[in-house]
């Protein structure tokens, strides 16, 4: 995740001129393509590329600038939609969030443009989130009522159980927070 978080992948892919010569130069980055072979042979580390994208895209920064990290949300969304679309889901609702992101938003409005067409369980997060956002409280709430409303989506008990332990009461401003993404990533990689 060093080499992906680094000024040096940075400025070579923000030399991009277009979206997708930019997603082209991450498929031919060597750190990329490693990364997305780690999280196809651990459903771990699936969960901790959602956690640290989570993470990057919370963290405060200088609004006068780009976001720090907007090429490694970028990257980590990418390589989380080739293993995982629905976790891919996920991350693009946060990353939505973050602010001065260029490269990462994009994509994150195209997995969620996707998400949308399918009416998926990750378009009615993004709406119960917005919806829930002055009041961090009613997130958990909201997250159970995203769940049983999709019976048959494909999440197994496990997957469910990680997204009620990642909803908690009273943390940052989505309501969600580091320390219960842990504990769901290990949840999954324990069944």
């Amino acid at each position: 995740m060093e080499v992906i978080e680094s000024r040096r992948l940075d400025a070579i892919l923000n030399a991009a001129s277009s979206f997708s010569l930019f997603l082209k130069g991450v498929h031919q980055e060597t750190a990329t393509r490693q990364l997305v072979e780690e999280m196809q042979k651990s459903p771990r580390n699936v969960w901790l590329v959602l956690q640290k994208t989570v993470e990057l895209s919370q963290k405060k920064i200088d609004l006068q600038y780009q976001h720090p990290w907007d090429t490694a949300l970028t990257i980590y969304m990418w390589a989380l939609s080739l293993v995982n679309l629905e976790v891919a889901g996920i991350a693009a609702a946060f990353v939505e969030e973050a602010d001065n992101c260029w490269w990462a938003k994009k994509l994150a409005y195209n997995i969620l443009f996707e998400k949308d067409r399918k009416n998926s369980i990750f378009t009615k997060l993004k709406f119960e989130k917005m919806k829930a956002k002055q009041e961090p409280y009613k997130q958990n709430r909201a997250i159970e009522r995203i769940i049983y409303s999709f019976k048959t989506y494909s999440l197994d008990n496990s997957q469910k159980t990680a997204l009620r332990q990642v909803s908690v009461e009273g943390s940052d401003k989505t309501g969600w927070s580091r320390e219960n993404l842990q504990t769901s990533h290990e949840l999954v990689a324990a069944k």
